[in-house]
């Protein structure tokens, strides 16, 4: 789908304006883009038995402040609770092992 030459005018203006404004912003602004960026995408490539602490981490860090270090060790004081949560879903995914799991506690009960 081409461009009628209104739209192809509007968005080369688009592209220059900002292009204008960027320009015009401190060093500082970049910084704090990539660092939000690179902590964005760090939390988005964790497994999903981490996703209460990405949660945490959303609600309570800053993530334009906040190094990867930072996040990394926020995360290593919850690394027991995801595995805790890993090893519960390996448990109750496989039905075979549920009902294994089941009956051996049953036995101990008994």
């Amino acid at each position: 789908s081409e461009l009628s030459a209104a739209e192809a005018i509007q968005a080369d203006c688009d592209v220059k304006e900002t292009n204008i404004i960027l320009q015009r912003l401190p060093l500082k602004i970049y910084a704090l883009v990539s660092t939000h960026k690179v902590n964005t995408k760090f939390l988005n490539t964790l497994p999903p038995e981490w996703s209460k602490c990405v949660t945490d981490v959303n609600l309570v860090r800053d993530l334009h402040t906040t190094s990867v270090d930072q996040l990394h060790a926020y995360l290593g004081q919850h690394e027991y609770h995801a595995n805790e949560v890993r090893l519960l879903h390996e448990r109750t995914s496989d039905p075979l092992a549920l009902v294994s799991q089941h009956q051996l506690n049953r036995l101990t009960y008994q």
